[in-house]
């Protein structure tokens, strides 16, 4: 019974830390300030930060949506990978200068810079939180 009662008390300890993280953001985009974009690229603090960007400018670790390829052709050959909008992604690697590597399961692919830079991502979580 006291075990019960220890896990109770644990849970909402910690939805009343993410209630109070959420409500007390000290992000750059939600405190008001006029800090560097870049630093919402490593906001542990809000969900808020979490922004609709291109597939270059993802990190390592980071796990994305597709939301948008502009391009038919490179669409296609996206799909002919396995790869389509809406797809749940991870970035495995950032080479720099160079290819991105996302994972799906147990595929990766390289795609390339220029390539990535024309694909709309949603990132759903950074690798920090």
């Amino acid at each position: 019974m006291l075990d019960k009662i220890v896990l109770v008390v644990a849970a909402a300890a910690a939805i009343g830390y993410i209630v109070y993280r959420l409500r007390n953001s000290s992000c750059c985009s939600t405190s008001g300030g006029s800090s560097c974009p870049q630093l919402c690229n490593a906001c542990p603090y809000s969900a808020e930060c979490i922004k609709a960007e291109t597939m270059d400018k993802v990190n390592a670790g980071d796990r994305f949506s597709i939301l948008q390829v502009k391009d038919e052709d490179i669409r296609c050959q996206l799909m002919r990978l396995g790869i389509d909008v809406n797809e749940c992604l991870t970035c495995d690697y950032v080479l720099p200068g160079g290819p991105v590597i996302v994972k799906r399961g147990r595929q990766q692919v390289a795609i390339g810079r220029n390539l990535a830079g024309q694909i709309k991502v949603e990132v759903l979580s950074r690798h920090g939180s």
